[in-house]
């Protein structure tokens, strides 16, 4: 098994769902409430609002951001804190958790350290969590 798991391997029916409501991601990844509340915010809604899709995306999408983040950690040591934790976790066979990207433009919203971590550990998939804000 690789570190962190590889999200394909979830329970059926966890991964490429359609868009659904917070409450769906929430039933999947309880431990991401926090960062919904922060999505939420940076859409300018509430989280009723909000249309999301989980998938498994390949980490080469990633890549790019991944080594800026990482070489931006050199001038905020409070990152290379945070993601050397998640890393930790990963290899102690924590299960990964989503990120969350804005469908419009692929912007990463909530999870920079986690890209991060998943990079360093050599993940070939993660957990991309799809966000749009609901028309009407």
């Amino acid at each position: 098994m690789m570190i962190g798991g590889d999200p394909r391997d979830e329970a059926p029916g966890t991964m490429d769902l359609p868009w659904v409501g917070y409450e769906a991601v929430l039933a999947l990844y309880p431990e991401v409430a926090g960062d919904l509340a922060d999505v939420a915010k940076w859409m300018e809604c509430g989280m009723e609002e909000l249309s999301l899709r989980v998938s498994a995306e390949p980490m080469a999408g990633f890549a790019d951001l991944a080594a800026y983040l990482l070489d931006s950690q050199r001038t905020f040591p409070n990152d290379a804190r945070r993601t050397r934790k998640i890393l930790r976790l990963l290899r102690e066979g924590e299960r990964q958790l989503p990120v969350f990207v804005d469908d419009r433009d692929g912007f990463l919203m909530e999870g920079r350290h986690r890209v991060v971590a998943f990079h360093m550990a050599g993940l070939e998939m993660l957990t991309v969590v799809r966000v749009r804000r609901n028309e009407g």
